[in-house]
């Protein structure tokens, strides 16, 4: 005697396989078509200059801690224009491809009680000012309260500048960390053709798991 009996094993496994497969070629595919765009951090802090204004000791401003990070120092403006502040500064330039976008990520903070004029970031011709929080006493210890900053830009030419300059008063301290300058890789025709590729690919296999999860095998019961 025989008797039909569903089976789904083959079925689960034919799935299986199928999406495996689908996402490791979709995985090479985009990587291929990213046509390796995406880079590192571009910049190194150790390669910019100080570009502070209105200080008597303009080297007394601004300290480079690491590649990413620097502290900026307040003091009074020698000649009180056009602001009674000093105005340390850091420039760097940071080689781009116009029409291309970079993502610009940082954080700014405030590390003294007193408000300080609104730090200015460029990159290129755009321009933002931070608003940074006033640090708080809290008990015996201080609360800081830094400022996350992430910005896309879309440069417009084979070079392009890129400035902090931060107003601030005598005993003031403005700290910056971990600041990245990376470009936003596009997907490319390549990529894009190889996702829809795969995607079809993955269509085609589900519909031959579903037809397998659905048949029949015969088994000869004893």
């Amino acid at each position: 005697m025989t008797e039909q009996i569903k089976t789904t094993a083959t079925g689960r496994g034919l799935q299986a396989s199928g999406l495996t497969s689908a996402v490791i070629l979709s995985a090479i595919l985009v990587g291929i078509g990213l046509d390796g765009r995406a880079q590192g951090n571009l910049v190194n802090l150790y390669d910019w200059s100080n570009n502070t204004r209105y200080s008597g000791s303009p080297n007394n401003n601004v300290r480079i801690n690491s590649s990413d990070s620097a502290g900026f120092f307040g003091s009074g403006s020698t000649n009180n224009a056009p602001y009674p502040l000093a105005l340390p500064g850091l420039a760097g330039q940071i080689g781009t491809t116009p029409g291309t976008m970079y993502e610009i990520s940082f954080t700014m903070e405030n590390n003294t009680y007193e408000s300080i004029g609104d730090p200015c970031v460029c990159f290129g011709d755009f321009t933002t000012n931070l608003d940074l929080p006033v640090a708080q006493a809290n008990g015996p210890q201080s609360q800081y309260y830094p400022v996350d900053v992430d910005l896309s830009i879309l440069a417009t030419s084979s070079t392009t500048d890129f400035t902090f300059t931060v107003p601030a008063d005598e005993g003031e301290l403005i700290s910056l960390d971990n600041l990245t300058v990376t470009e936003v890789p596009e997907m490319s025709t390549t990529a894009i053709f190889g996702f829809f590729g795969c995607s079809w690919l993955f269509l085609r296999r589900w519909r031959q798991v579903q037809k397998a999860k659905h048949s029949l095998v015969r088994v000869k019961v004893n």
